[in-house]
């Protein structure tokens, strides 16, 4: 599936530059369930793609929150759960064809809130951008022999009125009973529904969930999102327990959420996950987390851990550095440019980078950290390093050279 969506990307870019423009062969019609909600109510958009042409076409598809599906969605107003930070990401998605006959269609259901945090009451904008990418429904092409393409973009109001939970509770309730359905996509829904909104009257549910065998991936979202004191608490104890072995991601996405409430009061508790973790992936996770979670507290844990014997835990404790976000972090990472190690060395620049948005050296992957590399930072720390902006993680930037001294 990732080689076909990489060709199906690859075929698209060919496309834009070859390809002459068609007549429409779709319609994109996106409607939302209601036309007002409750704020805390689930927010459904339904995207219908309608053939208009006279032939059988078979339109690329996948899930419309996943990176091979062609859709791109943006809401004003609300945090996106999808951020990827100022990196962006990689990824990949189940995906397919599907084959639709001349006037007919088809319509994926999407929960807006499984994405984007829509909670408070208010009006938001949604802008939704579809390529359809499609071949002629013959099942015989090669799966990059896709013949054409259509852009589409929408703009969507989204009206939230204030709600009570005498309201909600209602609307909340087959969702719970729907959790016990022999349908699995109701189960999933149902799960999506409940953990992504958590109404604060579901709180003592959630927490027994977390607690529940099958339950568990519900409880830990839920947490997140109620956001209260309770809820922070329970997350700590769960990090704190050995991970569900039928889902070893779950407790990776406990350990990052629970950084990402950032109280400093976790450092210990995400200390001794990283040290209680038995693959480096959940290391690397606990780390990065203690430090998001720490700030400046983090960094005198994180040089302790630059002292142990394991290269392996020095290469995380090295990596989680700029996720402090923090000036005390820098020092810390010049040095570093003074080790034997070449790795050590290159990834403390990649560091300072991110904390400063400035750059010592430019590295291409091919040649090594130039051997004035340290002095450069050394003398830039002791101008400027008190009063240069330090930036977080998720804040982006233009990368610029330390200016000449």
């Amino acid at each position: 599936m990732r080689v076909q969506c990489f060709l199906r990307l690859l075929f698209g870019i060919l496309l834009a530059i070859v390809a002459s423009p068609v007549a429409a062969q779709f319609e994109l019609s996106p409607t939302l369930s209601k036309e007002t909600f409750l704020a805390g109510e689930p927010v459904f958009l339904n995207l219908t793609v309608k053939n208009v042409s006279n032939q059988q076409l078979r339109l690329d598809t996948a899930n419309p929150f996943t990176m091979c599906s062609g859709y791109s969605f943006a809401l004003q107003g609300a945090r996106d759960r999808y951020a990827m930070g100022c990196a962006g990401g990689a990824g990949s998605c189940l995906s397919g064809f599907l084959d639709i006959l001349p006037g007919k269609s088809f319509t994926d259901r999407v929960l807006l809130n499984a994405r984007y945090d829509v909670r408070q009451p208010g009006h938001y904008l949604l802008m939704v951008s579809y390529r359809a990418s499609y071949a002629p429904g013959s099942g015989k092409l090669p799966v990059a022999a896709l013949l054409g393409h259509q852009v589409f973009q929408k703009q969507i109001e989204i009206v939230l009125a204030p709600s009570t939970p005498e309201q909600l509770k209602p609307i909340f309730a087959p969702y719970l009973q729907d959790l016990n359905s022999p349908n699995l996509r109701k189960q999933m829904e149902a799960a999506d529904v409940i953990s992504y909104l958590a109404p604060a009257f579901m709180e003592s549910t959630f927490l027994r969930m977390l607690r529940t065998p099958g339950k568990e991936a519900i409880g830990v979202e839920a947490a997140r999102n109620l956001g209260t004191p309770s809820a922070h608490r329970a997350l700590a104890e769960f990090v704190k327990e050995p991970p569900v072995t039928n889902f070893p991601g779950l407790h990776q996405k406990a350990i990052r959420y629970l950084g990402e409430i950032g109280d400093t009061g976790d450092v210990p508790v995400l200390l001794d996950a990283t040290h209680r973790a038995r693959d480096t992936e959940t290391r690397r996770v606990a780390m990065e987390a203690l430090a998001t979670a720490g700030r400046a507290v983090a960094i005198p844990v994180l040089e302790n851990e630059l002292r142990d014997p394991s290269k392996d835990t020095r290469d995380l404790a090295e990596d989680a550095l700029p996720f402090t976000g923090s000036r005390s972090a820098v020092p810390v990472l010049i040095q570093l440019m003074q080790s034997p190690d070449e790795r050590l060395r290159t990834f403390a620049e990649f560091g300072l980078e991110e904390l400063t948005h400035l750059r010592g050296a430019k590295l291409d992957g091919v040649h090594s950290l130039p051997t004035d590399a340290y002095s450069k930072w050394s003398r830039w720390w002791v101008k400027d390093g008190q009063t240069a902006t330090i930036f977080k993680e998720d804040q982006c930037g233009e990368i610029k050279l330390i200016p000449s001294s």
